[in-house]
């Protein structure tokens, strides 16, 4: 079954479904241009939009992962990442110059960091692992400082607690370095953290 979308672009004509795109056959080459460039736009917005509609659902119908999984089709965790990264980056650090890609590695970080981040990685042209090795330089510089960090963990996605994570305890001792070397444990997701 095919859906009509709307793709109206500033005026420039078209119809899609979910199976083509039809364009008129007088269509001038600057707005098949546009059209193109809008298409790219779509394919490198759509997991902020996914992102996007996932937190409005949990905090609008309390809608859980399982109802997006059926509705969308993507898997569990591609959701969850995505929900996480939109919740995590505010809209006015969101740099649209960047994908989303490039994004997700510093969702982690505080605010003001995410924006000093991702300013360089648009001015430095940094690839999403150089990114990558950039956060983990960064998380790695302030837990030299023993600062504390107030860390929300969700378990297997279904239960959540915090944790006071210092270099001092083990929980803390886990979850710093979990931080600091960017890997997921297969019994617990942080989903939050707060400098305190």
């Amino acid at each position: 079954m095919t859906h009509e979308l709307d793709i109206a672009v500033s005026g420039v004509p078209g119809t899609a479904t979910t199976v083509n795109l039809i364009l008129p056959a007088d269509l001038p080459f600057e707005d098949w241009e546009i059209i193109g460039r809008k298409l790219q736009d779509a394919k490198e917005s759509i997991k902020w939009w996914i992102g996007d509609w996932l937190a409005y659902g949990e905090s609008t119908y309390g809608e859980k992962y399982a109802q997006a999984v059926e509705v969308t089709g993507y898997e569990q965790q591609t959701l969850y990442n995505a929900a996480y990264v939109s919740k995590a980056i505010p809209v006015s650090n969101r740099h649209p110059e960047l994908p989303w890609t490039s994004h997700e590695p510093v969702a982690s970080l505080s605010k003001d960091k995410q924006a000093e981040v991702l300013q360089a990685a648009h001015d430095n042209g940094w690839t999403r692992d150089e990114i990558r090795e950039h956060v983990r330089t960064v998380k790695q510089r302030k837990l030299a400082d023993e600062n504390e960090y107030e860390v929300t963990v969700a378990l297997m996605l279904t239960k959540t607690f915090s944790v006071h994570a210092t270099s001092e305890n083990q929980a803390g001792r886990r979850v710093i370095t979990q931080l600091r070397d960017g890997i997921v444990q297969d019994d617990f997701e942080i989903t939050e953290i707060r400098e305190i």
